[in-house]
C-alpha cells in the first residue's frame, strides 16, 4: 500500500526549499575545494622549508668542500714544485757532469781545518769559493792542493784569489774563483 502524500505547503515554499538544498551542495562543495586548497598550500609551504633546509645544508657542505679543494690545490702546486726540484736534483746528481765533478774534487781536497762557508758552481763549472782559515799555512796548504795538478786531478786550471782578509780572532777569510780545464 502506497502511502498518499499531502503537500498543503504553497509551491513557492518548496521551490525555496530546493533552491536552498542546491546552494548549500553549492557552499559545502566550495568549503571542500577552499579546504583542500588550503591543505594543498600548507603542504607546499612546508615542503619548501623542509626543502629550503636541505638547501642551505648543502651549501654550506659545498662551501666547506670548495675550500677543502681549495686548500688541497695550494697543497699540489708545493708538491709539484718540490717534485721539480727534486727531479732537477737527481739529475744532477746521477748524471756525470762537469759541475759535479768540480765539486765533488774541491769537496775532497778541502781539509777539515778550512771551514767553507759558500761554495757556487756555474753552468760552465766555475767555482766561486768563500772560506775561513784558521791560519796562513792552513790556507797556503789548502791554495797549494788547489793548484797542484796531482791533488787536483788535473782538473782546475786556475785558481784566482779574489779578496783576502783577516779576522779579529786571527783566522783569515778569503774569496776564491776555481776555473777547470
Amino acid at each position: 500500500m502506497e502511502k498518499i502524500k499531502i503537500n498543503l505547503l504553497p509551491i513557492e515554499f518548496t521551490k525555496l526549499q530546493v533552491e536552498q538544498l542546491k546552494f548549500k551542495k553549492v557552499q559545502l562543495g566550495g568549503a571542500v575545494v577552499i579546504l583542500a586548497l588550503v591543505f594543498l598550500s600548507i603542504s607546499v609551504i612546508g615542503l619548501r622549508f623542509l626543502q629550503s633546509k636541505d638547501i642551505s645544508k648543502l651549501q654550506n657542505q659545498l662551501k666547506q668542500t670548495e675550500d677543502e679543494v681549495k686548500g688541497l690545490q695550494n697543497h699540489e702546486v708545493s708538491l709539484t714544485v718540490l717534485k721539480d726540484r727534486l727531479n732537477i736534483i737527481t739529475a744532477l746528481t746521477t748524471l756525470p757532469s762537469k759541475q759535479r765533478s768540480i765539486y765533488s774534487l774541491i769537496s775532497s781536497i778541502t781539509p777539515p781545518s778550512i771551514s767553507v762557508n759558500s761554495m757556487t758552481v756555474d753552468k760552465n763549472a766555475n767555482v766561486i769559493l768563500s772560506i775561513v782559515s784558521p791560519d796562513s799555512t792552513s790556507f797556503a796548504d789548502y791554495l797549494q792542493n788547489l793548484t797542484s795538478s796531482d791533488k787536483n786531478e788535473d782538473q782546475i786550471l786556475q785558481v784566482v784569489v779574489d779578496s783576502i782578509s783577516r779576522n779579529k780572532d786571527g783566522s783569515f777569510r778569503v774569496s776564491l774563483k776555481v776555473r777547470p780545464k
